[in-house]
C-alpha cells in the first residue's frame, strides 16, 4: 500500500488537504465557468469523433469525414441531457470536481487554504469548508484540517465564511 492510499484527498507535497464545500454555500453566478465543463459531454463527443474517423478513414477524404462528424455532433447536441453530471474544473490556480451525490465541490488545488473540521467518511481525510475553525484550533486539535479553499469572490456579498491564507505564504 502506498502513501497516497493511506492519505487520500490530500496533496502530499504541500500537506494541505482537499476542501469540500456545499454548492449551496457558494454564489452560483461565480461558479458559471466551472459548470461549463461537462466531462461526460466532452468524452462522448470524443468517442463520436473517434468512431466516425475510425470507420470512414479508409473510404472518405478528411474534409468529408469532418462534415460527417459535424453533423453527428449537431444531432447529438439536439438530444443531449446528462442525468448525472460530472463537472471538473482546472486552470492554473484551481482544480476541482463536483460531486453530484454529495452536492458539493471538492477543491484539490487552490492558491488559498483555511482551517476547518474534517469531513465525514464520505470524503475521508478532506476538510469540511462549511465547518471553519481558527488557526489556534489547528494547533490543539488533531481532527482539524488545513484545506484548500475558495476566496471571497465565490460567495454572496464577497464574504467568505472562513478566514483564508495564501498557500505561497505558508
Amino acid at each position: 500500500m502506498n502513501m497516497k492510499d493511506m492519505l487520500p484527498n490530500m496533496n502530499l507535497d504541500t500537506g494541505i488537504h482537499y476542501g469540500c464545500i456545499s454548492q449551496n454555500s457558494l454564489n452560483m453566478e461565480s461558479m458559471d465557468d466551472w459548470y461549463d465543463d461537462d466531462a461526460c459531454y466532452d468524452e462522448t463527443c470524443e468517442e463520436i469523433k473517434d468512431g466516425i474517423t475510425g470507420v470512414l478513414s479508409d473510404y472518405l477524404e478528411p474534409v468529408d469525414i469532418q462534415e460527417t462528424i459535424d453533423t453527428a455532433i449537431e444531432r447529438f447536441n439536439d438530444s443531449y441531457q446528462n442525468d448525472e453530471p460530472q463537472f471538473y474544473y482546472e486552470d492554473e490556480n484551481y482544480s476541482a470536481q463536483y460531486s453530484q451525490s454529495l452536492c458539493c465541490w471538492i477543491i484539490s488545488k487552490s492558491p488559498y487554504y483555511t482551517y476547518c473540521k474534517g469531513c465525514s467518511p464520505c470524503v475521508p481525510n478532506a476538510g469540511d469548508l462549511d465547518s471553519p475553525v481558527t488557526p489556534d484550533d489547528y494547533v490543539s486539535n488533531m481532527s482539524v484540517k488545513r484545506a484548500y479553499c475558495l476566496p471571497k469572490e465565490f460567495f454572496d456579498g464577497e464574504v467568505a465564511p472562513y478566514e483564508y491564507f495564501e498557500v505561497s505564504d505558508r
